[in-house]
């Protein structure tokens, strides 16, 4: 029998952003000219990381505007675009021009996988799912792929080119295909279901995200509207408030509950959009610089919202007004039976909770991993079994350092680790 008690407190909340709402600040990328900002996302630091496609570079963004790079490695024309942070907490990201998808470790070295994926794929966007794997699109080959934290691959076939991929409220995975007009799902076995009913002819959805009113949001480029979907599928559309031409690109949850767009057309190149769960739309512009061509949008850590600006070469911040989600578990405590970390983790909202156990002090060999679905606010147990070889001997203690990852259904995640002991009594 082995016995272990610990317990683990988050990190505290960071403060509210005091910007008025609608207020925008720029940063330009050091000089760096047709960059090709292609997606963001904020990691655990606090930092924004953003992948450049045309520079063939990820750097990441300080809340005071610092830029440095990720990496020093990242492979020659790999041609960088989406971005996602997995269950192991590294940030994952697609490598379109040599059709691999690339991991970057907290110290930046990147390693690169192509074992599995079909010839000519070209992955564009990937996501963490609610089984602790990656997802991505694959536009070149009609396929949906899945990759383990360890590397491996498979593949899933879908009737259309996919662009865009999020992890959905009801545990599976959701996708748009911008030339069939339709939005897709696939559960974590595979299996696929599309939704075309509802949705503008020629409306062409491009991003999608999950919403805090547990639908799904998604932006229609040439239907110039925001659309919702259910998860049972059932399509809404609001266009009232976007101007002719406006060609809604990004979209991404805020702190505040709604939902900010961006809008890159030629009759504006400068607006971002925020619509309520209502469908109440409202606009953006003022400190926006005229044609910098928003692009990408997501959620920062302060509660604002960071965009690229594909035209401009910059990374834009709006104050949203509101506190940062509600992103952080509050009480980890762990207990161990017959080799079994058992961990009780009390989450405020729906999302994916998992954890990894490593070796310590080195911290690099798995040695246990689990995840699952949050639907709500609860205490989940999770059960992160010890790989034969790691399990004590004798009276020999073995360190095992626990980290947990709780990432907010459309939200920013937040982890948080320890060091623990355990022995065979």
């Amino acid at each position: 029998m082995v016995a272990l008690v610990g317990l683990v407190a988050l990190m505290p909340a960071a403060k509210s952003s005091s910007d008025a709402v609608g207020q925008v600040t720029q940063y330009p990328l050091n000089g760096t000219t047709n960059a090709g900002i292609a997606d963001l996302l904020t990691t655990l630091d606090g930092q924004a990381w953003f992948a450049q496609f045309y520079a063939n570079q990820i750097n990441r963004i300080s809340k005071t505007g610092q830029i440095s790079s990720a990496t020093s490695n990242l492979p020659a024309n790999a041609g960088p675009r989406g971005l996602a942070v997995g269950a192991d907490l590294n940030v994952w990201f697609t490598e379109v021009t040599t059709g691999a998808i690339g991991r970057i470790s907290p110290g930046g070295e990147v390693t690169s996988f192509t074992n599995g994926i079909t010839a000519g794929a070209q992955p564009q966007f990937i996501t963490a799912g609610p089984d602790g794997n990656l997802w991505f699109t694959e536009t070149g080959v009609n396929q949906i792929g899945r990759i383990t934290p360890a590397g491996e691959i498979k593949e899933f076939p879908i009737s259309n080119s996919a662009e865009f991929i999020t992890d959905g409220p009801d545990g599976n995975l959701w996708f748009t295909e911008p030339g069939a007009n339709q939005i897709g799902r696939i559960t974590p076995a595979g299996k696929v279901t599309e939704f075309s009913a509802g949705i503008t002819s020629g409306g062409y959805p491009w991003d999608i995200t999950a919403g805090s009113d547990g639908n799904l949001w998604f932006t229609e480029l040439k239907g110039n509207r925001i659309g919702r979907i259910t998860p049972q599928g059932k399509v809404t559309e609001f266009s009232k408030g976007i101007p002719a031409g406006a060609q809604p690109l990004g979209i991404a949850p805020g702190a505040d509950g709604n939902l900010w767009f961006t809008q890159p057309g030629t009759a504006l190149a400068n607006q971002i959009g925020r619509i309520t769960p209502a469908g109440t739309i409202k606009q953006f512009s003022t400190g926006i610089s005229p044609a910098a061509g928003v692009h990408g949008i997501a959620p920062g850590p302060s509660g604002d919202m960071w965009f690229g600006e594909l035209a401009g070469n910059r990374i834009g911040r709006i104050a949203t007004g509101a506190p940062p989600l509600p992103n952080r578990a509050r009480i980890i405590t762990a207990s161990t039976a017959k080799s079994v970390i058992n961990v009780s983790v009390r989450v405020p909202g729906a999302g994916i909770v998992s954890v990894l156990g490593e070796s310590a002090p080195a911290s690099s060999t798995p040695l246990c991993w689990n995840a699952q679905t949050a639907t709500k606010a609860a205490t989940y147990r999770l059960k992160c079994s010890l790989l034969t070889t790691s399990s004590p001997t004798n009276k020999e203690a073995l360190s095992v350092r626990l980290k947990v990852l709780f990432t907010p259904t459309g939200g920013t995640p937040s982890a948080t680790a320890r060091t623990v002991k355990i022995k065979k009594n």
